[in-house]
């Protein structure tokens, strides 16, 4: 039996969609690519694409699960380093960073913007993904409060969604302004937290 995609095995050609997907998803949002562009890249028949994901929301699922997989392993890499609360925001300032560098936006600002327009299914992982980051935060804020490496003025939870919306803020406007004002933000929350 000759294997589907010219040659390609299905476990190859899944692989290849998923990559291109995610990247056109982090450069042009959910609603800026299609199936016919995914198969234009791949040089691939739509039917093809539609073999591995039956609708785009499909794929939008699989992407933000992917996402929050990464998360995850990210996450718990980071708390294998027993790292202070300061430290724990650093990174996470390091990850976010990495978007601004590549010229990308990250995965949560992408389903922020088109939020209302996003299938269900879709919607809900972009919660779950959200409430993962929120919590890793929360967790930090809470941590460099116990340990000192912080100084918290009010309620952690408060102060984490702060963070969250002045980091997703600050990635777009590096998007329009450059790296330098991803910083200048950084800047900021480090005064506000204590961090020297």
């Amino acid at each position: 039996m000759t294997p589907p995609s010219g040659g390609r095995r299905r476990s190859d050609t899944r692989h290849a969609i998923l990559l291109t997907a995610t990247r056109l998803f982090l450069v042009r949002g959910y609603h800026g690519f299609s199936f016919q562009h995914l198969a234009s890249e791949l040089d691939l028949r739509t039917a093809a694409i539609h073999y591995h994901f039956r609708t785009k929301a499909d794929l939008g699922v699989t992407l933000l699960r992917r996402f929050r997989d990464e998360f995850d392993w990210w996450r718990a890499s980071c708390d294998q380093l027993a790292l202070n609360g300061a430290s724990r925001l650093e990174r996470f300032y390091a990850l976010d960073r990495s978007y601004v560098a590549e010229g990308r936006v990250c995965p949560l600002s992408v389903v922020g913007v088109e939020y209302a327009g996003l299938p269900a299914a879709v919607r809900r992982e972009a919660d779950a993904l959200l409430d993962e980051v929120h919590a890793y935060l929360l967790a930090s804020v809470q941590a460099g409060r116990d340990d000192g490496s912080l100084t918290v003025p009010g309620d952690t939870a408060a102060i984490a969604r702060q963070i969250l919306a002045a980091t997703q803020g600050a990635l777009q406007l590096s998007r329009v302004q450059g790296a330098t004002s991803y910083e200048d933000v950084l800047a900021g929350l480090r005064s506000l937290l204590g961090v020297h």
